[in-house]
């Protein structure tokens, strides 16, 4: 397991491990859990199917940049903000000796990870529900930290000096931060 900082306790579900402080979201994050959970609700499983569709793209261009992160065997590889974590998956795939972190805010996109996994023959390390302003990981313990098209998720005001900072914290000296397909 990844470390934690002092006073983390995860609550584990299957296996997502949630530090998720639920009277402490914002409303932008509020919608991004409820986007997902109306999927779950009106459409269960068979809402991967539509998911899939709607990210088939941004898989593509993933697949495309996924070499830009150069992870490499026992490597620590954090992403933020995964979403369905279809995106860790693939680096998992592609480098089955790194040790592989997805985290996002919504649960019910993280339930979806499974299906990824199948797809891909893999198996992430680590599924983490916790949100990107109060992130559990203790710091200097990521080879690698990435987010593919979610970073604009998590300024505020157009502010990233507060996720930017907290980035830097988790990273190990020599670390590197990739954000793909950003606008």
């Amino acid at each position: 397991m990844v470390r934690l900082r002092d006073g983390f306790k995860p609550v584990q579900e299957g296996r997502i491990l949630s530090v998720l402080d639920a009277a402490s979201l914002s409303p932008e994050e509020r919608k991004e859990i409820d986007y997902y959970r109306r999927i779950r609700e009106d459409q269960g499983e068979a809402g991967f199917f539509k998911l899939l569709v709607d990210k088939s793209d941004f898989i593509r261009v993933f697949q495309i940049l996924a070499g830009r992160l150069a992870v490499g065997p026992g490597m620590e590889v954090l992403e933020l903000g995964a979403g369905q974590g279809w995106a860790s998956c693939m680096v998992k795939h592609l480098q089955p000796a790194a040790r592989v972190t997805a985290s996002d805010i919504s649960r019910e996109a993280l339930l979806y990870s499974e299906r990824y996994e199948q797809l891909l023959g893999v198996a992430l390390d680590e599924i983490w529900e916790c949100s990107i302003r109060n992130l559990p990981f203790a710091g200097s313990q990521f080879d690698i930290l990435f987010a593919f098209a979610s970073l604009h998720h998590f300024g505020r005001n157009r502010d990233y000096t507060g996720i930017l900072r907290e980035v830097y914290r988790l990273l190990r000296p020599g670390g590197r931060a990739v954000f793909l397909y950003e606008n």
